[in-house]
């Protein structure tokens, strides 16, 4: 299983904030209240709201998100694959004139658990590209 697309996309520049976050599956997942945690370039954690299945379609993940200030954040997931093994990732994208992506990856920290902890680099599962991407599979 993998994540197909994300809205915002993996690395976008957007002049207006989204929002919401969501992500597509190419299989059915199952979500957690924790699937989804949204952090800023400073490693601060922003509260969003609930995540779910996006109009009911059981391949794809949703959450509200607040108004967002211009930066960098980074979206870190969690999910569980419809054969019950967890999957999770992460990417960036920006928001009006976010800077250099590179503060928001220097903050970030290893997949544990499935969330991205602020405070350390990322050394497992690879590091997140000047494009934004990572993404861990567990089987």
């Amino acid at each position: 299983m993998e994540s197909r697309t994300t809205e915002p996309a993996s690395g976008e520049q957007l002049d207006v904030a989204p929002e919401r976050v969501v992500l597509r599956f190419s299989e059915s997942v199952d979500v957690s209240d924790d699937a989804v945690e949204v952090l800023t370039a400073g490693g601060d954690r922003i509260d969003v709201g609930d995540p779910g299945h996006l109009d009911g379609e059981r391949s794809s993940v949703a959450v509200d998100l607040p108004d967002l200030s211009d930066g960098t954040y980074v979206v870190s997931w969690r999910v569980l694959s419809s054969d019950s093994h967890p999957v999770s990732g992460a990417f960036t994208f920006g928001v009006g004139d976010a800077g250099p992506r590179r503060a928001a990856l220097r903050r970030v920290a290893p997949v544990r658990d499935g969330v991205l902890r602020p405070g350390r680099r990322v050394e497992q599962c690879g590091e997140l590209t000047a494009a934004g991407t990572a993404s861990c599979l567990w089987s």
